[in-house]
């Protein structure tokens, strides 16, 4: 809460797996000049600290003096809901970019990523139940959404969708550019930003996480593909209760561009 915020940083806050890898590596790029040469010479985590990495694992390096050690200006990220945020990001308002998505894509990608660390064992529909429940990490997932949706009309807040970027990547490469006051590079260095950012492919990522589960190795290529799914009765599940979260809050599906498609 008593974190020292800068008026020149640049936070990117989101939920986990909504796409926040790609989105704070691309606001490292625009507040760097594109130096592409620097990103590809250290890890986005070295470049872009999750600030409250210190507070989940403790026998890590302390996140929060590291960040606060780095020059301006500042690329910070972090899952946590707005009222967990340092008190000085609405006063000296810094540019915020929050990235959020198909809540049955990140309920997909978030049981991959515990399984693949090890703190969850059970299946999809296991992990359906717990995070409509609130139990996991960061959760409750819409307060943390639609508080900043909420406020989506201020001047230094951007918001933006998961989709986008994987349907138009160099329009959101244009719109963050855009937010922070950065000039659109050439078409030849959006094209090398373009495969810089192919890292960042979370489906490639997360099937490498899983090769690695004892558990889950011997799956086979094509197996992993249909796996890569949630039943449609675990689709149904969260779409029922995210609408009644949103009807009961004033907001509704289409407000977020939900399709309901990941089936």
């Amino acid at each position: 809460m008593n974190f020292e915020v800068r008026s020149d940083d640049v936070w990117v806050i989101s939920m986990p797996k909504s796409g926040q890898e790609i989105i704070s590596e691309l606001a490292w790029l625009a507040q760097n000049n594109f130096d592409l040469e620097a990103a590809t010479s250290s890890s986005n985590s070295i470049r872009v600290p999750y600030v409250e990495l210190k507070a989940l694992i403790g026998f890590t390096s302390d996140s929060f003096a590291y960040t606060d050690s780095l020059k301006s200006p500042r690329t910070v990220k972090t899952h946590l809901p707005i009222q967990f945020l340092p008190a000085d990001l609405f006063v000296k308002k810094p540019k915020i970019i929050y990235i959020y998505r198909d809540i049955c894509e990140v309920v997909l990608a978030y049981y991959y990523h515990c399984c693949a660390i090890g703190c969850f064992t059970g299946t999809k529909e296991d992990f359906v139940e717990c995070f409509m429940k609130d139990d996991a990490p960061y959760l409750p997932y819409w307060n943390n959404v639609t508080n900043f949706w909420r406020r989506r009309g201020n001047q230094h807040i951007h918001y933006v969708s998961y989709s986008k970027v994987k349907k138009s990547l160099e329009a959101v490469l244009k719109e963050v550019c855009e937010f922070l006051g950065k000039p659109i590079p050439s078409q030849e260095v959006i094209g090398q930003i373009k495969e810089h950012l192919e890292v960042y492919d979370e489906v490639s990522e997360l099937k490498k996480q899983i090769k690695t589960n004892e558990e889950l190795k011997s799956i086979t290529e094509k197996e992993l593909d249909i796996d890569f799914k949630l039943s449609e009765e675990s689709t149904r599940k969260l779409k029922d209760w995210s609408a009644r979260f949103l009807s009961e809050n004033g907001f509704s599906a289409e407000d977020f561009f939900l399709s309901w498609s990941f089936v």
